[in-house]
């Protein structure tokens, strides 16, 4: 057995509020466990790039993104402005002094009509976030 201590990300329980952004816009929804409890699962992504890539090309939505807390501190983004696999892109940035804030205001300022929010809670394990 190892005690080896698990990093967590900070931000597991961070709400829409928080970072500015309105739930409203919020396209996607935790799966739920499949013993019939109720409660939302952690997603297991080896390729978050591949996975946002999918997730966009899938919505009907030609504006839209998906922003992505990471362990390591850093926003992965995506983003898609038309409706070809060529017209999402993806950036990585580093947050000035932990505000995160700025996601909101990022959001605000390109005016997406929807976008997802997901939080790397362990290495390869993302939770979305739906409030």
């Amino acid at each position: 057995m190892s005690n080896k201590l698990v990093k967590k990300n900070r931000f597991e329980n961070i709400t829409f509020a928080e970072l500015g952004l309105d739930e409203e816009f919020n396209f996607l929804e935790a799966p739920c466990c499949e013993c019939g409890c109720g409660s939302k699962v952690l997603l297991v992504i080896d390729d978050i790039q591949q996975f946002c890539g999918d997730m966009l090309f899938e919505d009907e939505c030609d504006w839209c993104g998906l922003f992505v807390i990471r362990l390591n501190g850093t926003v992965f983004v995506a983003l898609k402005t038309g409706c070809t696999e060529e017209d999402i892109n993806f950036m990585e940035m580093k947050v000035p002094h932990g505000n995160y804030k700025n996601i909101g205001d990022i959001f605000e300022e390109m005016e997406l009509d929807e976008y997802g929010l997901l939080v790397e809670v362990r290495k390869g394990e993302y939770k979305i976030i739906e409030e």
